[in-house]
């Protein structure tokens, strides 16, 4: 049974600070579900196809995970089956891992692993999760290959897939939050990190060790059916623009007509715990930092899915939900930055112009906060300009081409401060639709950055600090201090002039802990962590 739940599009707002600017959409892109009794809920897992049907491995079936061990990451929330699911009718068959050897059931059942599928073979790189042969939480140093059409038969027929299933150890393969991808014969490794011990919020406690690579790691591979090995194995290092993990990288086409990828976004910056904005080209020429461009809607992983027009030279790579620095507010009609990241429910989409100029714009919303470490599935018949990038010129009416599958939904924007667990692991599908023939009134909204900003110093702080803002219009800035419960703790404001300014503050015995600042002027709001010390 299908429900059309959602047809993506937006009345257009007028704002008096002209943050947005009105454009045509060359399509529309139209939502809905897809209704199959027992399907997995699943977030961060890896995925393959043969002939529409689905292999599902890895990832975890509770929500956002927690911040203090032991619950960070509990043994219970790991996805402990092999699923094939067919769309097309409706089947779902599971095998359990425990029926594997540990030296395979163990990075089969992590989370966040980095895969890439070549033809009939599904390459798996590291993944986070629980050992029992270590006896902690760790970042698997394996590599996998797996004969794809082999184990999802395997699994069909009752059998167990071990067979086809082969793994090599390399403590150079131990990453997680990357992406996989082959070019030539050389795969890739992009970015990403290695994460041993106990998740915690902080990292002074001795739970775990963290390290960003930091580098794009490239490797050929030998597999001939039996005999696996690496070769030819060298390094890209990077230190300012490559210290990312879980965001997205997605195929294109440029301006020139190349083929490539772009790294959109990603986190932690080493200075602050917020997001790269602007991303990063990998072309044949090598690597390319577009840091004239800032992406805002869109900077963890999601689904994503890329569509090239060639009559125009324009690609837009879309963005369904996730996790953002920045949100639109259908009730307030603004655009809201929040530093902590919050769930979004927004559709962007990025457009790669014809000269290769970039532009975000706001298309419309996902049913609820859902989207994050989802998966975008292509079509097996989708139409294709480059692997992996929709053909907009061979859509002819209203196409299905792909799905959304999985992911994280939460019941509100920040949950990460108060209780994770309100969140869930998705098992709903979404069908993906092109319509060249969308209403003619849906009209997309260009982003083009808020011309509000705000710094908190000292931060931690004894309770007396500064706030330095920068404003390109005059008004009343108001400024409401609460808990991590959402408490008031106290109200100011001040009628200030653009350009830039200093507000200070000074608390009366405060209470040590985590506080947030939310400072608006006009129809823009920025939400910021302090702590009190």
């Amino acid at each position: 049974m299908k429900c059309k739940i959602l047809v993506l599009c937006l009345i257009i707002f007028t704002l008096s600070d002209k943050i947005f600017a009105q454009v045509p959409a060359p399509f529309t892109v139209e939502l809905e579900t897809l209704n199959i009794s027992g399907i997995p809920a699943l977030h961060s897992f890896a995925n393959a196809t043969w002939q529409d049907k689905w292999l599902l491995i890895g990832g975890r079936d509770n929500g956002l995970h927690g911040f203090l061990p032991p619950l960070s990451f509990p043994n219970s929330g790991q996805n402990g089956n092999l699923t094939v699911l067919d769309p097309q009718t409706g089947t779902v068959v599971q095998f359990s891992v425990s029926g594997l050897p540990d030296s395979i059931k163990e990075p089969l059942q992590t989370s966040n692993m980095t895969f890439f599928q070549d033809s009939n073979l599904l390459i798996i790189v590291g993944g986070y999760g629980y050992s029992d042969t270590a006896g902690y939480y760790l970042t698997h140093p394996a590599l996998l290959v797996i004969d794809v059409p082999a184990v999802i038969q395997a699994i069909e027929n009752g059998q167990n897939p071990a067979s086809s299933i082969f793994r090599i150890t390399d403590q150079r393969m131990a990453v997680c939050g990357a992406h996989l991808i082959k070019r030539g014969s050389t795969y890739s490794i992009v970015f990403g990190h290695r994460f041993d011990g106990t998740y915690d919020t902080s990292d002074t406690t001795g739970f775990f060790v963290q390290n960003y690579t930091y580098a794009i790691r490239n490797f050929e591979l030998f597999f001939d059916g039996d005999s696996l090995a690496i070769d030819n194995y060298s390094e890209i290092i990077d230190s300012s623009y490559f210290r990312r993990r879980d965001y997205n990288l997605v195929p294109q086409i440029f301006e020139d007509g190349s083929f490539g990828y772009t790294a959109y976004s990603g986190v932690f910056r080493p200075d602050e715990n917020l997001p790269y904005l602007f991303p990063v080209d990998l072309r044949d020429t090598g690597y390319l930092v577009i840091d004239t461009f800032n992406q805002y809607l869109s900077n963890y992983h999601s689904a994503v899915m890329p569509v090239y027009n060639s009559a125009d030279q324009e690609l837009y790579t879309y963005f369904f939900g996730g996790m953002a620095y920045h949100y639109f507010d259908t009730l307030t009609q603004t655009v809201v930055e929040d530093s902590l990241i919050p769930f979004v429910n927004s559709v962007s989409y990025i457009e790669r112009a014809s000269d290769g100029s970039l532009r975000e714009y706001l298309s419309g919303s996902m049913p609820d906060l859902l989207g994050t470490n989802a998966q975008f599935i292509l079509k097996s018949d989708a139409p294709l300009s480059g692997p992996g990038i929709v053909d907009y010129q061979s859509i002819q009416g209203r196409t299905l081409v792909g799905y959304i599958y999985g992911g994280i939904v939460s019941p509100e924007r920040n949950i990460s401060q108060t209780d994770p667990s309100l969140s869930e692991a998705v098992n709903t599908i979404y069908e993906v639709y092109i319509n060249p023939d969308g209403p003619s009134s849906i009209k997309d909204i260009e982003v083009k950055g808020l011309g509000f900003s705000v710094e908190l110093l000292p931060n931690p702080s004894s309770g007396k600090f500064i706030l330095n803002y920068f404003s390109k219009n005059a008004g009343i800035l108001g400024i409401t201090l609460f808990t991590v419960l959402g408490e008031k703790v106290c109200e100011k404001s001040e009628i200030i002039q653009s350009g830039s300014g200093v507000f200070p503050i000074e608390l009366n015995n405060p209470e040590t802990g985590i506080y947030f600042i939310k400072c608006s002027i006009g129809n823009q709001s920025i939400t910021k962590k302090i702590v009190i010390e």
